[in-house]
């Protein structure tokens, strides 16, 4: 059953459900401590499904106890703030839930980490307040998304603006691939304009994570 499950076509619906169900217990911290209280429930609510893996139904029995995997407003603006380590991986799980994880995905800085050193900022001019804030946003969520392993590597860390051009020529390739990445077509891929860009990229990354965890 569990070849069926990763595998089969009509378990692709039960494949998104149980990887966002994934992101929310790690999110939540519902394993830490002592979880076997959360497994009797948990194994019930499966059991008792005859269809898709029942992620509402899961949600909605632990709603407003300590393990809940329930999301508020309130929570995406936490959300927005994980760097760069396992708690960001989880939430670009949820932005990427269409992605395959036959493969393995990287957590890749946009601009890439290199660029960011006190002398390169200097460089572009920035006044000190600028290049303090640059840094602090660099491992932020908004400046990551999530790459193949081999392309992460061949990305390096050539500035975003040269590899997108390199990687994707053609226009609908490019429009393609800043749709996927919640890019604004339109918005500048200069390093220089990163802060405008970490701003865009927020907007639509918050309002991606409203839709996924089905906050109205």
């Amino acid at each position: 059953m569990g070849e069926k499950i990763l595998e089969a076509a009509r378990h692709e619906q039960s494949r998104k459900h149980i990887k966002n169900w994934l992101a929310r217990v790690l999110l939540n911290g519902v394993f830490g401590g002592n979880p076997d209280s959360v497994y009797p429930k948990m194994r019930n609510i499966i059991n008792e499904s005859t269809g898709d893996y029942p992620l509402e139904q899961t949600i909605s029995a632990y709603k407003g106890e300590r393990r809940s995997i329930h999301f508020s407003e309130e929570n995406i603006e936490n959300l927005l703030k994980r760097k760069y380590g396992q708690e960001a991986f989880s939430v670009l799980t949820l932005l990427y839930s269409d992605l395959h994880y036959s493969q393995s995905f990287h957590q890749d800085h946009i601009h890439p980490k290199s660029a960011f050193t006190e002398s390169k900022l200097k460089e572009l001019g920035l006044s000190a307040e600028d290049i303090k804030t640059f840094q602090e946003k660099k491992d932020s969520l908004a400046n990551l998304m999530l790459l193949p392993g081999t392309t992460n590597q061949e990305k390096n860390n050539k500035p975003f603006e040269t590899w997108v051009n390199e990687s994707y020529p053609e226009e609908d390739q490019r429009q393609k691939f800043f749709e996927r990445n919640y890019i604004d077509s339109d918005q500048s891929l200069a390093f220089k304009d990163f802060l405008s860009f970490i701003n865009n990229r927020e907007k639509k990354i918050q309002r991606e994570l409203k839709k996924v965890l089905n906050i109205t």
